[in-house]
């Protein structure tokens, strides 16, 4: 059992560590989406200098503008991780999980917050 979960961890960590590196989200269904996705990218960044709160403001902007758009739920979920509000970051995985049944990262890093709470 604690080799799975060490696995789960090693994939999560892996996943996460992709996901720093990952593209710039781009859309082209409008400005209003184009704006919440430069939230997200901005987010995404914020971290790497060090304003975790800030990442949190944006990311809180981006969902607020579009609950329905993914990709920010799952980059407010990462910050719920660091932040240790594993809860919260189940939820929000629970949902891009929900609207993108695909997303494997989503699924990675929801099975390895669970791990984690021993779930």
């Amino acid at each position: 059992m604690s080799i799975r979960i060490i696995a789960l961890l090693i994939a999560a960590i892996a996943s996460l560590a992709a996901a720093n590196a990952s593209v710039p989200i781009i859309d082209s269904r409008g400005a209003g989406r184009r704006a919440v996705g430069n939230l997200c990218n901005k987010a995404e960044n914020q971290p790497k200098m060090g304003d975790v709160s800030g990442a949190k403001r944006s990311v809180d902007a981006a969902v607020h503008a579009d609950p329905k758009f993914w990709p920010a739920l799952y980059i407010r979920a990462k910050i719920f991780l660091r932040q240790g509000q594993y809860q919260l970051a189940i939820a929000d995985c629970n949902e891009v999980l929900q609207q993108y049944s695909g997303f494997v990262e989503g699924s990675l890093l929801r099975a390895a917050m669970n791990a984690h709470l021993g779930k």
